[in-house]
């Protein structure tokens, strides 16, 4: 096989890294704003990472091997690891893979496995770019651990062992007692279940990275700021992803006003129009960040960093300008640029 040359602005993981390795893969860290996201060069081609990966696996299958954390190792040393790994986690996963900052143990399909751990790698890359220059960020503690489900009982069981109480329409969680991300994963919807863990994983950063608390719809927002800069494999903050379904249509009949935002609670979020206003926070930061040619991402970069009470109008007001003053842009924004083509704005 000819070894492949990866074109990504994120950090080698998976296939890329397993074949690259050393000065290679250093040589073949290009950006992918070229319009060539998530791809390898075999040969003269380039192919998505997805089909070089499934011929990669067709050979190893045949050979009789496993994939087992960072590659591909013989069945008997991938069940002897396996034994132990099951034991020490307390859950009986099919699959593991790591990256340099996540172990995902998992009882989905090693593909897509895979694909969770490097995309969750980049997003903590991403996420580590955009608030580094805001927060002194502390390290992480350990490898990130990640338990990809296929079932909902198994997944909240492992919620209720970690220390939290599942709520019936979770399909992620952090759980800070046990520094743990449980994911119930779909592979029919792949996108919507890789969307979910990011804006997740922003919620565990936050906890274990970031200074002092988060106003909910900070967190929120940006946790799904984050989310829907995925590209590919690659996390683009700012990038814009397609919406999951009903998204645009709870955002646009949303009828929470911003200062009401800025100043909720949790239970704001935890009610039967969490869709509408998880997604009224995403916008709201997307705006503050791009919004009118970037004007107010400075002053938005100044409330993230304040140590003042950050729950309270008047702190973003001091720090970003009148709330009143931006609605208007913001609603041409949600409407022009966000939900291109909606009839109904966001009030």
């Amino acid at each position: 096989m000819t070894f492949p040359v990866f074109r990504s602005a994120g950090v080698l993981t998976g296939f890329a890294a397993l074949l690259l390795g050393g000065a290679a893969a250093g040589d073949a860290r290009v950006s992918d704003l070229d319009g060539h996201p998530d791809e390898v060069r075999v040969g003269k081609r380039w192919l998505p990472v997805e089909e070089a990966e499934a011929a990669r696996d067709e050979e190893e299958l045949a050979k009789g091997a496993v994939y087992y954390g960072t590659g591909w190792i013989p069945q008997a040393g991938a069940e002897r690891l396996r034994r132990v790994d099951r034991k020490r986690v307390g859950w009986a996963f099919e699959t593991r893979s790591d990256s340099a900052h996540v172990s995902v143990y998992s009882s989905l399909p090693v593909a897509f496995t895979r694909r969770l751990a490097a995309v969750l790698e980049n997003g903590i890359g991403a996420y580590r770019d955009l608030y580094g220059p805001i927060w002194r960020l502390a390290p992480l503690p350990k490898s990130l651990r990640v338990f990809l489900f296929s079932d909902r009982d198994a997944f909240q069981s492992a919620v209720r062992a970690a220390g939290e109480v599942p709520d019936g329409g979770d399909t992620c969680r952090y759980c800070p007692q046990a520094q743990l991300v449980c994911v119930l994963g779909d592979t029919g919807n792949g996108f919507e279940t890789l969307v979910d863990a990011l804006r997740t994983l922003n919620t565990a950063l936050d906890t274990l990275l970031a200074p002092g608390e988060m106003p909910v719809w900070a967190q929120r927002g940006r946790g799904l700021y984050l989310a829907l800069g995925l590209q590919g494999r690659q996390v683009l903050p700012g990038f814009l992803a397609p919406l999951p379904a009903g998204a645009a249509s709870a955002l646009l009949e949303e009828d929470m006003g911003l200062a009401e935002l800025i100043s909720s609670g949790g239970s704001a979020f935890y009610s039967e129009k969490r869709t509408g206003r998880e997604f009224l926070a995403w916008a709201w930061v997307h705006f503050l960040l791009h919004g009118e040619g970037g004007r107010h991402a400075a002053g938005f970069r100044t409330y993230l960093s304040g140590k003042a009470a950050k729950g309270m109008v008047a702190d973003f007001e001091r720090a970003v300008g009148k709330v009143r003053d931006l609605e208007p842009g913001f609603r041409r924004d949600v409407s022009e640029v966000l939900v291109p083509g909606a009839k109904k704005k966001v009030t």
